[in-house]
């Protein structure tokens, strides 16, 4: 045998297949969510939102937030925010029905960061939660959060909100 079969082959072999390995274990997890995210038509898309103000929990926001698939996770973004707020978050899907994940606001000079939670209500139309950032004096603060595929199903969410003994106090 000579010294490239011995010695240099297995080596060679070793760092590919180390490498390969590598590769897969990033790539494979991020195409089999990207793939079955995409099949999920029901939380892609653009959605109606509104939220509680951390600063005043009289005041809602509203906005539009697209949902979309970023990296093998769902990526929802917003837009037409009343109250000029810009941020973005990636989640997970759990269970079917349950959405969790981390948001964080694209304003350099903001930076607010925080973590959400989402039940879709069975209709698959609306979807209630609640979101944990800090206020403009950097309390910790829970917030009531509403997603909704059409304005006029907001009202559903804040009632089911009611019903179910959250925060949210009309």
């Amino acid at each position: 045998m000579s010294a490239f079969e011995t010695y240099w082959f297995p080596l060679i072999l070793a760092v590919c297949s180390t490498a390969l390995g590598a590769w897969l274990s990033v790539w494979l997890p991020k195409y089999l969510s990207t793939r079955r995210y995409s099949r999920r038509e029901d939380l892609l898309g653009v959605w109606d939102s509104t939220w509680q103000d951390a600063d005043d929990a009289n005041q809602w926001v509203t906005e539009k937030v697209e949902i979309d698939i970023a990296d093998g996770q769902l990526r929802l973004r917003n837009s037409d925010n009343v109250g000029g707020y810009r941020w973005q978050g990636t989640c997970e899907l759990y269970e079917d029905h349950y959405l969790h994940g981390t948001w964080k606001s694209l304003k350099k000079a903001a930076p607010s960061s925080g973590v959400f939670s989402f039940l879709m209500l069975p209709q698959g139309e609306v979807m209630v939660g609640q979101a944990m950032g800090a206020d403009k004096f950097g309390t910790p603060r829970t917030s009531d959060w509403i997603l909704a595929r059409q304005a006029a199903d907001i009202d559903i969410g804040k009632k089911w909100l009611i019903k179910h003994a959250t925060y949210y106090r009309g």
